[in-house]
């Protein structure tokens, strides 16, 4: 893992809580040690897989990113299948959007399906949202970014992206002082784990490189768990 950043949401329909994880490659959520990892936890893993309830995760690979920057503000608009995030069409208007402030960064992820879901049990309900993959919209001012969001869901519109509906917004909440680089080319990966604390669907934080995000456990959402 090369970092994470964990968020708390703004406004908007998905879960309470999104972490994205930067890693290496996404081979690593299939590796031996991330198994081991799994099959057998910590105590303190263990104790707080109890608290976990409506635990979603996407594993992606990032397909486009334009701008840099780790910004307070995230957008967060999950795609169905009939998104095509490797479009040049949504990839001008992704960059386009960077021209409005207060918009730092933009990113498109698409899911990788040859990983597995995590396969240890979980309480409660999966959130139901799309999960071919998501648009990361990264700014650095909350009442900016409310007031842009109109404008993008528009712009997404004119090529074919129904953000209206899922689109939310997050503030972060969390992320490691090491600095991790924006990474670019289709070669790059990120990772996705999402989950729900309590009754609450839940969501958390990215990072720049290759990502993976989960939501953090019911107590709190600054705890430093992870599965």
């Amino acid at each position: 893992m090369l970092g994470a950043r964990r968020y708390v949401r703004l406004a908007g329909a998905l879960p309470e809580f999104l972490r994205l994880y930067a890693m290496c490659d996404t081979d690593v959520l299939q590796s031996a040690p991330y198994r081991r990892l799994l099959d057998h936890p910590t105590e303190w893993s263990i104790k707080m897989r109890l608290a976990f309830r409506g635990f979603k995760r996407l594993c992606c690979r990032r397909i486009a990113s334009f701008g840099g920057g780790a910004a307070g503000v995230l957008c967060a608009i999950p795609v169905d299948d009939r998104v095509d995030l490797r479009s040049a069409e949504l990839h001008r208007a992704l960059l386009g959007l960077l021209s409005h402030r207060p918009f730092v960064a933009v990113h498109a992820i698409e899911r990788d399906r040859a990983v597995a879901d995590v396969l240890f049990r979980i309480g409660g309900d999966a959130p139901d949202f799309p999960d071919h993959g998501a648009i990361l919209i990264e700014g650095y001012d909350e009442a900016m970014v409310a007031e842009g969001i109109a404008d993008t869901v528009t712009a997404l519109g004119a090529v074919h992206v129904d953000a209206g509906a899922t689109l939310t917004t997050y503030r972060l909440a969390y992320a490691p002082r090491r600095r991790i680089a924006a990474a670019r080319g289709d070669d790059r990966s990120l990772s996705a784990r999402r989950r729900a604390a309590s009754d609450r669907s839940s969501l958390t934080p990215a990072s720049a490189r290759r990502c993976s995000a989960c939501a953090p456990p019911r107590r709190s959402v600054r705890s430093a768990a992870r599965c």
